[in-house]
């Protein structure tokens, strides 16, 4: 269920870029999306900014080396 959601929230982020259907992968490659270590990094980062550094209910160590 997550990952399609995940997949719906591309879809539209794509959509709303005007990305052409038939360069759909071509946009994902380009933005890095395919490769997860990428995508990790930017995910790490974006909770880190929003949650900040004392604001955490487990360890975020353990979270940001899990892989």
């Amino acid at each position: 269920k997550i990952q399609e959601g995940a997949v719906g929230l591309l879809i539209a982020c794509a959509q709303a870029r005007q990305v052409a259907e038939d360069k759909f992968t071509d946009w994902v490659a380009g933005q890095g999306l395919n490769d997860p270590r990428r995508v990790r990094s930017a995910l790490d980062q974006a909770i880190e900014t929003i949650v900040g550094e004392e604001n955490w209910c487990f360890d975020r160590e353990e979270m940001m080396n899990d892989e």
